[in-house]
């Protein structure tokens, strides 16, 4: 494919691969701007439902018209029959490599999280939830007119709900799809009304892991235990696992963990402001004086295609970052996303993680903090989705 012309862009690299699909490092024809090209593999641009799916993505990340969002450039299908998708090429690193270098500050992760928030209700303002929030899908943009030089971003809105969109896949009562160490009660229970409170008990979710180093629930047994967990059994106390965490945060994050969505913040704009209230570095806001209806919205982003064909069984080892989906498999299949692979040093092939492909689904190049030129970096081994 290296150097074919798709639509108005010309394949440049290879950038990720995963069992559905190809990630590309593409120019534009013409004005030379750089992009990512995402890129379904045959046997699946030739079903329906999954090319549906696919491009759900561009309209979720359109609709949301929010400037962080990774902008859509194109999509379409290719001379061959191939679906494809063409979006904006960021730099930075997730969350969740943020957190593997070690424990975040507390007003670190809660000025994170604030911008996640308001990201969120640019989101919920236009009936879109997002469904799969995890420190994966939450990435890190260098950017000096932000608070702390990070601009926040929301990746993978490839299985979100667009609940005034009857067209939009639908989620059928006992389907499963997220990740299960940040799937709300609900969401495990395979709820088919799925509401935009789901994404801020996921925010609970992060926000815990941001602070503790640990998600609120884990589990040696699997996957199914972790469910079952976020189902019945309370959280422990933030504090009994990090002392020195603010009390007004641990009130945060118990609350968004609430197994009750109508005990939790009922608003992405109402957490966003008792972030700004406790604190937090927030983008427009004045700490402690905070008005939700007022302040504009911070930054965020999503996509990926998240698929799950119909019949389709693969499995692999499950953790607490691990993507896991049942939709559109049979009754009682598991399917999971495999365990990341290596890295090379220089430069890291990063993702909103497809469930079952698209590695490199939000097409993404963290650089490290070598400081080594991205475009002369080794590249690294994606995902393998």
């Amino acid at each position: 494919m290296i150097g074919q012309v798709v639509g108005n862009y010309r394949i440049v690299s290879e950038l990720g691969r995963g069992g559905m699909g190809m990630v590309y490092r593409v120019e534009h024809t013409q004005l030379g701007r750089p992009a990512a090209l995402k890129m379904l593999l045959p046997q699946f641009s030739a079903d329906p439902g999954i090319v549906q799916r696919f491009f759900n993505e561009a309209r979720a990340a359109s609709a949301i018209e929010h400037p962080g969002i990774v902008e859509i450039f194109d999509y379409g299908t290719h001379a061959d029959g191939t679906a494809y998708i063409v979006m904006e090429l960021l730099r930075g690193e997730s969350m969740q490599q943020r957190m593997q270098r070690g424990p975040m500050a507390p007003i670190e992760a809660a000025s994170i999280c604030a911008q996640v928030a308001g990201g969120l209700a640019a989101a919920h303002a236009r009936n879109i939830v997002h469904r799969d929030l995890k420190p994966d899908n939450i990435f890190l943009v260098p950017n000096e007119l932000m608070p702390d030089g990070l601009q926040v971003k929301l990746l993978d809105f490839g299985i979100a709900k667009l609940s005034d969109d009857r067209s939009a896949f639908k989620t059928q009562t006992g389907a499963l799809i997220g990740t299960p160490a940040y799937m709300s009660p609900e969401q495990c229970m395979g709820s088919p009304d799925l509401d935009h409170r789901t994404d801020l008990y996921a925010v609970g979710c992060i926000l815990f892991h941001a602070l503790t180093g640990r998600p609120p629930f884990v589990s040696a047994q699997g996957s199914g235990m972790m469910i079952a967990a976020h189902i019945r059994d309370q959280p422990p106390h933030p504090r009994t696992l990090v002392p020195a965490i603010p009390d007004d945060l641990a009130v945060i994050t118990l609350r968004l963990l609430e197994k009750e969505p109508a005990a939790r913040f009922q608003t992405a704009l109402e957490l966003r402001a008792a972030f700004a209230a406790a604190g937090a570095h927030v983008p427009g806001t004045n700490p402690g004086a905070q008005r939700a209806s007022s302040a504009p919205l911070a930054v965020a982003d999503g996509f990926a295609a998240t698929i799950a064909p119909a019949g389709l069984a693969l499995t692999a080892a499950t953790g607490p970052g691990v993507p896991l989906t049942t939709a559109g498999a049979s009754a009682g299949q598991i399917v999971t996303a495999a365990p990341r692979g290596s890295r090379s040093k220089g430069v890291w092939i990063g993702t909103g993680i497809a469930v079952l492909g698209l590695a490199g689904a939000a097409a993404v190049v963290a650089v490290s903090r070598s400081g080594d030129d991205p475009d002369r970096g080794t590249t690294g081994s994606a995902d393998p989705g």
